[in-house]
């Protein structure tokens, strides 16, 4: 969403920008997006979720301070890999909502470089929620953090 957002913003002011979009999966995601606990979500206080929401970054804290890296699985386009391997050098900007962890961002940043190392990968986000992410954006907007996006699956509407 935030990167589509961009997008119409370069594309209106003259910039032709190529867009890709990637996959990548984490442990909570597939719990977090099961039908069941969005309809649960619909009906917690928003105290409740606030609560939540915090439970969680304490719970990415300590598993980054314990378990160190966590690889993802990223998914490239394959227009995506096509162009990597089609030029010898440029620059990619990797747009995100958050850097939580920043595994995700890591993991991505390596996936594009096996790819093609010559490529300048150029992090943005709106918020980095941990104090000392695997990976520090170029362009933040916040830091130390939470929002709850208008795409959230505890959003209330």
């Amino acid at each position: 969403a935030v990167a589509k957002i961009v997008l119409n913003y370069l594309n209106t002011h003259g910039e032709k920008i190529q867009y890709y979009e990637v996959g990548a999966s984490r442990y909570a995601t597939t719990a977090k997006n099961s039908k069941a606990i969005k309809n649960v979500f619909k009906y917690i206080p928003v105290f409740l979720l606030n609560w939540l929401r915090i439970f969680e970054y304490y719970t990415v804290t300590l598993r980054m301070k314990w378990a160190g890296e966590v690889e993802r699985s990223i998914f490239l386009d394959d227009d995506l890999v096509d162009y990597l391997t089609s030029i010898d050098n440029g620059q990619l900007i990797i747009i995100d909502d958050a850097i939580d962890s920043g595994a995700t961002i890591k993991s991505l940043v390596k996936k594009i470089h096996s790819i093609n190392v010559n490529i300048q990968v150029v992090i943005a986000v709106l918020v980095v929620t941990q104090n000392e992410p695997l990976v520090s954006p170029d362009i933040c907007l916040y830091q130390n953090v939470l929002i709850r996006f208008p795409w959230s699956n505890d959003v209330k509407s």
